[in-house]
Parts: structure tokens; sequence; C-alpha cells
């Protein structure tokens, strides 16, 4: 992540990995010595020319991200210009992947991105209606 330029994606990886240590410095020192555990599992990035259908989580098995088996996941978010999506796949958590919301990015995979967050804000009581038809 250090050797990542500087951007959205890099900053929102940052904020995240503020918010799994929360201040506690031995935490922080357990980040530093083994990134991934103390994370909850891998971080993955979307980068201009991966194929949503053929992305390759683990060497050797790639993933359609389109398919039904990744419609599901416990977080999804959209924060300055990055999709964040987290997929609890067993008690020691599992993998996170970072996305830039850029032009490039194709868009059936952007519909199942937006698709997710919508899902995910509706789930957590986020998603506020500003100006329904039915208001009177």
């Amino acid at each position: 992540m250090r050797a990542m330029p500087d951007g959205v994606v890099k900053r929102v990886m940052e904020a995240r990995v503020v918010l799994c240590h929360g201040g506690d410095d031995e935490l922080l020192r357990e980040m530093e010595e083994e990134f991934n555990g103390p994370l909850g599992g891998d971080w993955y990035l979307f980068e201009q020319g991966d194929d949503p259908r053929n992305f390759a989580f683990d060497e050797g098995c790639p993933t359609d991200l389109l398919s039904n088996e990744w419609n599901w996941c416990d977080s999804a978010t959209l924060e300055n210009g990055c999709f964040f999506i987290f997929w609890g796949t067993n008690n020691a958590g599992g993998p996170c992947l970072f996305v830039p919301d850029e032009p490039w990015l194709p868009m059936e995979f952007r519909t199942r991105l937006v698709e997710l967050v919508v899902r995910d804000d509706i789930r957590v009581g986020q998603l506020h209606d500003k100006g329904s038809a039915y208001d009177s």
C-alpha cells in the first residue's frame, strides 16, 4: 500500500487501516508485521484492464464478480470515489475489494457495485428518501 501512488484508492485504504487499529499502537504494530490477519482478510484492488468476470482473488482461481455467488456481501460502500466491498467468507474474515469509481469501470460491474451499496444502505437504515413523490 505504501508503494501505491497517492490517489483515491490509497486514501480510502489508509482510512480503513485507521478504522481497523482505532489508535491502538499494539494492533498497529501487528498490522505492520502481518497486514492481512489483523484486518480480517486479504485486500484486493480492481484496476483498469481487470475483468470482473475473471478476477483473481487467489492464483489460479478466477472469480466471476458478476455471478450470483458474489451478489451477497457483508458490507458495501462508496466513499470518496472508491467502492469498498467486504465478503465475510469465514469466522476470520474474508476478501475486501477496493474499486475506484472511474470512467473505465465496466458499466455492468459499476451497476452491480451500486446495487450492493444501495442494498447495504437500506439494510443498515442509512438510505433516506429526499423528496418522495408521496410526501405531502
